[in-house]
């Protein structure tokens, strides 16, 4: 029997739900599309109000947040996982909170705050780990997902996920055609122009072609073989790192649930993550600078430490097109990292 569009992407649907154990499932056109539905949903449930997101992490998020009509709150990270700082998020935390975004930045799974506001756990990064018996996927209120050739599973498109009915009752009535007014207040009000001319890219439905099906089931199928790679070269890094203590680089811990997407860590100054950055691109290897701190460029927060920790901060790919060989020369480059200051 030949499958049609609609049953393939129904079988879609029932796969991502057996492999995250969630009960709803929502497929939408990319990672961003995915957050803007579960911000949006919650707007629609409690109206209006502000979404804490982590101070570092991809723009698009800060996109997400804004065009779903949301004051961005940011919080600070730790400098151990880059993961959002509990402390920072219950200090933030308002009576007009509609949701707390915890994501696995880099693939370093992370609990989600113990808050008595919805948890949207963006599983952007981290896809196929888990914690405490518990799999990425399934750690939120709603948990967003990401589909893309650089991601754990290629294809394109997005996911939303939940086991509340109520919350999927509101999740399905959010259309991305109609989208609401963005945020716009204060120095969000530039930002409106961009948000706007890139709208159509932002919020994107479902590529449901029979391609785009097939790579995203194919990729649910590798996934734990791919996890299992990425981890196995961030380790063989982070074990090689230790035993140069000299160069003076803060490593993350590594626990055994992660899903390392990026291998991050601190160099020890801004001055000396420029000049591995350089060297990595200068020899044409896999490396660069991560996020900047938002909050830096929005709401600057002198008590934060965010933005110091991305002024030194460097990621290293493990993905499968990076050889060991490669993570070798890498290591070359690192090490030769001369004795500098500032």
């Amino acid at each position: 029997m030949i499958a049609t569009p609609n049953t393939a992407l129904e079988g879609l649907k029932t796969l991502i739900a057996d492999r995250t154990g969630r009960r709803y499932v929502r497929l939408v056109g990319r990672g961003t599309s995915a957050l803007y539905v579960a911000l949006r949903a919650l707007v629609l449930g409690d109206g209006p109000g502000s979404a804490i997101l982590p101070d570092l992490i991809c723009v698009s998020v800060l996109e997400a947040v804004l065009l779903a009509g949301l004051r961005p709150v940011f919080a600070d990270v730790n400098a151990d996982r880059f993961n959002p700082d509990s402390h920072s998020v219950g200090r933030v935390l308002g009576p007009d909170t509609r949701a707390v975004i915890a994501a696995h930045v880099f693939g370093c799974v992370t609990p989600p705050p113990e808050v008595e506001v919805p948890i949207i756990e963006d599983a952007v990064q981290g896809l196929g780990g888990s914690m405490h018996g518990r799999s990425v996927g399934c750690l939120g209120s709603i948990s967003v997902l990401s589909f893309h050739p650089t991601k754990m599973i290629p294809g394109f498109g997005g996911a939303v996920l939940t086991d509340d009915s109520n919350l999927w009752a509101l999740i399905q009535r959010v259309s991305l055609e109609k989208a609401g007014e963005p945020y716009q207040t204060g120095v969000y009000a530039g930002v409106r122009p961009q948000l706007e001319a890139q709208r159509h890219r932002l919020l994107k439905d479902f590529e449901a072609d029979p391609a785009n099906i097939a790579a995203i089931r194919a990729g649910w199928e590798r996934l734990s073989e791919e996890v299992e790679a990425r981890n196995r070269k961030a380790r063989y890094l982070s074990q090689s790192l230790l035993e140069d203590p000299h160069l003076g680089l803060d490593l993350p811990t590594l626990y055994p649930g992660d899903a390392i997407w990026r291998y991050p860590f601190l160099a020890p100054s801004r001055a000396a993550a420029a000049w591995i950055h350089r060297r990595l691109q200068a020899a044409g290897l896999p490396g660069s600078r991560p996020y900047p701190s938002l909050s830096a460029i929005y709401d600057p927060q002198p008590a934060y430490q965010s933005p110091e920790l991305a002024s030194r901060l460097v990621n290293l790919w493990v993905d499968s097109g990076v050889s060991f060989v490669q993570l070798e020369a890498i290591l070359a480059q690192i090490r030769a990292l001369p004795l500098m200051k500032g």
